[in-house]
């Protein structure tokens, strides 16, 4: 999804965020792309990793995974410091090299898309 949705996010007394609230239209939308086979989902926990957290995407989903480095990196057939490196420098990252990623942490690419 690359338009930017109007959004405020409610936090609780101790500032930690528990809510979004967004127009009822582009929730609708988001809704609408959901529905179709086609579109490709990120678990709430990741987004929250990411966004709130500002983690990489790639370490995002392998925390969520519950892998380490040094497991993604066995699965890609790399060593765990060239796995450590990818993930830290997502932008530099091919689709290719994504690709070998999701395959590793059995997920899409396009989940790992930062684009």
């Amino acid at each position: 999804m690359k338009e930017r949705i109007d959004y405020d996010i409610l936090k609780d007394s101790l500032g930690q965020p528990y809510c979004v609230v967004m127009p009822y239209d582009s929730f609708l939308e988001l809704n609408k792309k959901a529905d179709s086979d086609s579109s490709i989902s990120i678990p709430h926990e990741v987004v929250k990793l990411h966004v709130l957290e500002n983690k990489p995407l790639v370490r995002a989903w392998r925390e969520h995974l519950g892998k380490t480095q040094t497991e993604v990196a066995e699965s890609m057939g790399i060593k765990q410091a060239s796995f450590s490196q990818m993930e830290n420098n997502p932008k530099s990252l091919r689709p290719s090299t994504l690709k070998r990623i999701a395959d590793a942490m059995g997920i899409e690419w396009e989940q790992l898309s930062e684009d």
